[in-house]
């Protein structure tokens, strides 16, 4: 039997951890618009592809257009479409509080990306983000919803004021509002 207390080579060096009582968890997800799922989604960047094709290959025939520049435009009409859908559609975020953290995950597919993690005692205020009138730092928008259906959330930081937009239930931001004004104190 091992004295845990006692003095010896096993427990010199332990080190106490600070733990986090959790709170709550929520996923955020982009209000679905006229494409319900993925695969329909996935079927219509298709046709797109294919459209541009079909067109490069039209204003190239019939209008004596070099194929170079009509392709170009294209692609790159094709890349913001992309990248539109990605953000705004198949971006998911995850919302974990803590007594102590709020962190915010972006969730891509089977993919997870830890985007920030605050102490809730930096946190100055937060307010609908639509009150924001551009004065408290820079922005960082976390946030699957609309900026109408969005909070503010502004901390202290070294090189100043950051602002993270996010958009939790209303729950959620009930018990995220509790827990930093107790963390205030």
């Amino acid at each position: 039997m091992i004295d845990v207390f006692a003095a010896g080579h096993y427990n010199v060096r332990m080190e106490e951890t600070q733990v986090h009582s959790f709170i709550g968890m929520e996923v955020v997800e982009p209000k679905r618009g006229p494409i319900r799922s993925a695969g329909v989604l996935y079927a219509v960047l298709l046709l797109l592809v294919v459209g541009v094709i079909v067109a490069g290959n039209v204003l190239s025939a019939n209008w004596s257009v070099p194929r170079v520049f009509v392709q170009l435009t294209l692609y790159v009409l094709l890349l913001a479409i992309g990248w539109y859908v990605y953000r705004y559609f198949l971006t998911s975020f995850r919302y974990t509080l803590t007594d102590r953290v709020f962190a915010v995950e972006r969730v891509v597919g089977k993919k997870e990306r830890a985007d920030v993690g605050m102490h809730l005692s930096d946190i100055v205020k937060i307010v609908p983000a639509e009150q924001l009138d551009g004065t408290e730092g820079k922005r960082k928008n976390l946030s699957a919803r609309p900026r109408k259906d969005s909070v503010a959330i502004v901390i202290r930081a070294r090189s100043g004021g950051r602002v993270f937009i996010v958009s939790p239930s209303e729950e959620f931001l009930g018990k995220m509002m509790t827990q930093w004004k107790i963390a205030r104190k």
